[in-house]
């Protein structure tokens, strides 16, 4: 039996609000796609995630009644026939490294989800001391950064993470993103951007490019064309649902699912999590020690987006943020945040250009 892969409402919203941001109606688009949708002041929810049909659907429809960015900025548009050509070829290619060398011929001067690849930018390049390696989208290549608006950004974060995802399928591997920059300001919640990217994003660059490990070129590719054949038949943006690129029986990924709506710390223990998925204590902890993981691991990566979410909205203060994730004193919240980014609330927020003039101060 296939399975049926969904995308997550975390997906499909910012592509509401920027539709909204533009004038459109979505509540009509919702009623087009089935989608049920619900409006709260500013705020869009849907009550479940969509298949990948649905998806597509909204995506391409969106697009077009935003802008045709793709025919102002390309000279030439890949049709979906020479897309599926192009993924064919690469699954026969042996590296990562290869795929990249054919992506770049079918790629050169086309476009494919709002990505073009001129002659002068090529489809990768490496960091200046080799260790990593920068995947390009060339989709606004030479524009400046007042000249991208909230869908041309969105579609970057699309594109961008669909072409990650699809390395990640290619290879049978997560490949682990450590940085992403986009051109443009933050236009969009912060947690839209990193459900696509768990990893530090930088705004205001002059290209768009997700950051990873240059051994990840040399990765085998282990997909066949019948592998590709039941991926095309799902829909590329089944590579948004996180199970659809990571091996089945990745657990870790399963348990911070189940630690939704625990935001205040009652974080069920390690313990309860494996009743819930019916697997022993034991056999869990082995498992995730395979995968290079624990359980406190899962539960600081799910505060962390927590803290983001909160600290993301101008309206809540630092104090207040701390408060809702159930610390008891600030300074604790600050040293935890500092742990899990690297950096302090405050400083995140100063980064990201958060107004807190909402809010009563940083504090």
């Amino acid at each position: 039996m296939t399975t049926e892969y969904l995308i997550p409402v975390n997906y499909v919203v910012p592509l509401l609000k920027v539709a909204a941001e533009k004038g459109c109606d979505v509540q009509k688009l919702a009623v087009e796609n089935q989608l049920e949708l619900q409006t709260d002041d500013d705020s869009l929810t849907l009550s479940s995630d969509v298949t990948p049909d649905t998806f597509r659907k909204l995506y391409l429809t969106v697009s077009q009644l935003l802008e045709s960015e793709v025919n102002k900025y390309s000279h030439h548009e890949m049709s979906s026939g020479a897309l599926e050509a192009m993924c064919y070829a690469l699954v026969e290619c042996n590296t990562l490294r290869d795929a990249f060398n054919v992506a770049s011929e079918f790629l050169s001067g086309r476009s494919t989800f709002g990505g073009t690849l001129p002659e002068e930018l090529p489809l990768y390049e490496f960091s200046n001391d080799g260790s990593s390696i920068r995947m390009l989208h060339a989709g606004y290549h030479g524009l400046e950064s007042h000249e991208i608006n909230s869908s041309r950004q969105l579609r970057m974060v699309y594109s961008l993470a669909l072409w990650h995802r699809f390395c990640c399928w290619l290879t049978g591997q997560y490949l682990e993103v450590h940085s992403v920059s986009l051109m443009g300001p933050a236009m969009l919640n912060l947690m839209d951007y990193r459900f696509h990217f768990e990893c530090p994003i930088q705004f205001k660059q002059a290209e768009n490019f997700i950051q990873i490990n240059a051994s990840a070129l040399d990765a085998p590719v282990v997909q066949t064309p019948e592998s590709l054949k039941k991926l095309l038949s799902a829909g590329p943006f089944a590579l948004f649902n996180i199970e659809a690129i990571q091996d089945s029986h990745s657990l870790a990924p399963k348990m911070r699912s189940l630690l939704g709506g625990e935001e205040n710390g009652d974080i069920p223990k390690l313990s309860e999590v494996a009743e819930m998925i019916d697997i022993p204590v034991r056999t869990l902890r082995r498992h995730l020690v395979k995968e290079g993981s624990s359980y406190q691991q899962v539960k600081d990566e799910y505060r962390r987006d927590i803290a983001i979410k909160y600290l993301s909205q101008s309206d809540i203060s630092i104090t207040a943020a701390a408060l809702l994730m159930g610390f008891e004193e600030l300074s604790a919240f600050h040293r935890s945040f500092k742990k899990w980014t690297g950096i302090t609330p405050g400083e995140f927020r100063r980064r990201n250009n958060i107004d807190t003039t909402k809010s009563h101060g940083n504090c």
